[in-house]
């Protein structure tokens, strides 16, 4: 993540990655703009990266057959939504080791 750059938030932080600015947009035209992230790869560096980096990237950080159900919904795509939505997403449903923790 960007944290300390941004607050904990994958949300935020997803934003801060493709963007290079804080939720206020600060700085103009981003914070070194040439190492945004796209949606894709910033997802990506959440999700697979965060688990690799977890030395779990054989349990989890991917969804498929075997692998540990650990998944969130949003009520945006943080690949293709534009990224200042994310700052304004919500969590819908949250699953945990495939158990649902967060119904909203």
């Amino acid at each position: 993540s960007d944290f300390p750059v941004e607050d904990v938030s994958p949300l935020r932080g997803l934003y801060a990655a493709r963007t290079r600015q804080d939720a206020q947009g600060k700085p103009e035209g981003g914070w070194r703009p040439a190492e945004r992230l796209s949606g894709e790869q910033a997802l990506h560096a959440f999700t697979s990266g965060a688990a690799y980096a977890a030395f779990a990237e054989g349990e989890r950080g991917v969804l498929k057959p075997g692998m540990d159900a650990d998944f969130t919904v949003l009520s945006v795509d943080p690949v293709d939504a534009p990224a200042r939505d994310l700052l304004e997403a919500k969590v819908l449903l949250t699953v945990i080791g495939g158990e649902v923790v967060y119904p909203r």
